[in-house]
């Protein structure tokens, strides 16, 4: 049962990431795949772009500053697909993998969501232990459920 949930999420998360990343050959294509739509409301883009990178860290930073998106990694199974990069336009041997920095914060680091307790505050009569702490901590392990 275990194994056949692991399968399950290991195909869905394979699924999301194939139809969430696009092959880039040019940087107009970049820029408006990474641009947003609204200025003043701007979406949160989730996606891959595979392009073509000369290996240079000047372009890394010019991605960085332009178009806040950075080079997340160079897949080790990619295939050798000589190309020139979207930037430059140099020799480039295979394609990298670029994504926006702020969805991908978001999604796999430590982000703080801020939650008010002192003012939001659930409670059940038949739930124990759960007094205010003084700093507003969670101790989950003293609770328990009244019969």
């Amino acid at each position: 049962r275990l194994q056949s949930i692991q399968d399950n999420l290991l195909a869905r998360a394979k699924a999301h990431r194939a139809a969430h990343t696009r092959e880039i050959d040019t940087f107009e294509e970049l820029k408006a795949y990474f641009t947003a739509k609204t200025p003043e409301r701007p979406e949160i883009h989730g996606g891959f772009a595979l392009c073509h990178w000369n290996g240079s860290k000047a372009v890394e930073k010019r991605l960085k500053e332009e178009l806040k998106v950075t080079i997340r990694c160079i897949p080790l199974d990619a295939k050798d697909e000589p190309g020139k990069c979207v930037v430059t336009g140099e020799p480039s041997p295979r394609r990298v993998v670029m994504a926006k920095i702020q969805k991908i914060m978001q999604d796999e680091a430590v982000v703080i969501q801020p939650f008010w307790r002192s003012i939001y505050r659930h409670y059940s009569e038949k739930m124990r232990g759960m007094e205010m702490h003084p700093t507003f901590e969670h101790h989950h392990y003293q609770w328990w459920m009244a019969a």
